[in-house]
């Protein structure tokens, strides 16, 4: 007789509990399908704290409006916000995923949503001493800065406060102003070790005091943060602030080479100046499991590098070419796991755009997607291209002179036999892009494809 206990054995506390532990909503919901007494425990579970938008400063908010609870001024929505949510400590225990954005919002989250349009509802007041610095009459540019620093490290502090109280959250999302590199926010993430999933674009309209030696320091304290996520599958980092420093030198991207998570599967890295290509190339070798890579509006340097070994990257999203061939070659030659989208940023030479065709049949089987740049073109360029990747089903080619779309025609069926009408390598096309003057290669057989043009 087997003795051994099973799940549903164990007391409801303890499934409670266990339901808690479960991060996303669909799992909760999967679980409460399996059978009754777990259905008990997940149907009153609180699913909609798992994700949540946090409210914070309205930028859009003018002295005057009559909306007094939808607009957040100054962040009393944020407060109201955490005094719902410390009401009931499984509130905070539910959260998972949370949001903040650059413009903030002004309306509560969704499970507050009945609270604050409730009769009796305030919005908390502010200390006089906190109020009178954010509502101060701006007469001149500097006192205008002054009033807009107040607000931002004020809704700062805030914030800070309220990721502090969760360090069990797997997603952050972080789309507002860089925090400095002595804020409360950057002790808060140092606890956040289950972390899963991470997205920083530092973009603010305040880019004055944003020097590249100042967003360099950043970049520091950010990897220091994040660099104990062991479980880290996505990451985000975009400092559009810092797109004219490129060629800063005091701009580094530079701590993110040490660092190693080993679940990243995501990368996506933006307006950044890597500085060493041989470093950066390293960096990706550590991460084996890598699936997706995105490097855009970025300086790489054009040096060669040993290639890495990505079994796994099936998504490129690159600047240039030579990186581009760098990390497919290796997956092509060793008949790895094959490239799914290939997409390059920068405009190819003409050399370029013929080693581009020699290596496309090697990643031809499952290739679906490409995106390519050409500004010197023949006649000849286009039928070669569509040869070398029969299995296409998403083409871009931009160039100077793009001035219309078209969309190829979709698996056309017989509305009698309701077999395919239109056959060959296009038949599960959905979108295409490129320079007209081509426009009359894929007409050519009208069994092939059928193009509309977007009016």
């Amino acid at each position: 007789m087997d003795d051994s206990m099973q799940l549903l054995d164990f007391p409801v506390e303890i499934l409670q509990e266990i339901v808690e532990h479960v991060d996303e909503a669909r799992d909760v919901l999967s679980l409460g399908l399996t059978c009754s007494r777990f259905k008990d425990i997940t149907i009153p579970f609180p699913l909609e704290y798992r994700d949540v938008l946090w409210p914070t400063h309205d930028g859009t908010w003018r002295a005057g409006s009559s909306a007094v609870k939808d607009p957040n001024p100054f962040g009393e929505l944020s407060l109201a916000c955490e005094d719902f949510l410390s009401s009931a400590p499984m509130r905070w225990r539910a959260i998972r995923a949370i949001s903040i954005y650059r413009w903030g919002t002004p309306v509560a989250p969704g499970f507050m949503q009945e609270y604050v349009r409730g009769e009796g509802f305030m919005l908390p007041q502010l200390p006089v001493d906190v109020y009178e610095a954010l509502t101060r009459a701006a007469n001149n540019p500097q006192e205008i800065i002054e009033r807009g620093t107040a607000r931002h490290l004020f809704m700062a502090d805030n914030v800070a406060r309220v990721l502090g109280r969760m360090p069990w959250i797997t997603s952050l999302t972080w789309h507002w102003f860089p925090p400095d590199v002595d804020s409360d926010m950057w002790r808060a993430l140092d606890r956040m070790q289950s972390l899963r999933r991470i997205s920083f674009v530092f973009n603010t309209d305040m880019t004055h005091g944003y020097t590249g030696a100042a967003l360099s320091e950043i970049m520091v304290r950010l990897v220091a943060s994040i660099a104990n996520c062991r479980e880290l599958e996505k990451l985000v980092i975009s400092v559009p602030i810092a797109r004219n420093g490129h060629h800063d030198p005091t701009w580094s991207f530079d701590p993110i080479y040490d660092a190693t998570w080993p679940q990243l599967r995501s990368l996506d890295l933006s307006h950044t100046r890597i500085t060493s290509s041989s470093k950066f190339m390293l960096f990706l070798g550590r991460h084996e499991k890598l699936e997706e890579l995105r490097i855009s509006d970025s300086r790489v340097p054009p040096e060669k590098v040993v290639t890495s070994h990505l079994p796994n990257l099936v998504n490129l999203d690159v600047p240039n070419f030579r990186l581009a061939r760098t990390l497919v070659e290796p997956v092509a030659k060793q008949d790895l796991r094959p490239v799914h989208g290939l997409k390059i940023q920068s405009s190819l030479s003409k050399k370029e755009f013929i080693t581009l065709c020699d290596l496309l049949p090697m990643i031809s089987s499952t290739l679906q997607s490409l995106n390519i740049w050409l500004n010197t073109t023949s006649d000849a360029d286009v039928p070669a291209l569509l040869e070398c990747v029969p299995n296409l089903v998403s083409l871009e080619i931009t160039g100077h002179n793009v001035n219309e779309v078209l969309a190829a025609a979709r698996r056309v069926r017989s509305r009698h036999t309701l077999q395919a009408l239109n056959s060959g390598p296009m038949r599960d096309w959905r979108n295409i892009r490129f320079p007209t003057a081509y426009a009359n290669h894929l007409v050519t057989d009208s069994s092939r494809a059928r193009l509309h043009r977007r009016r």
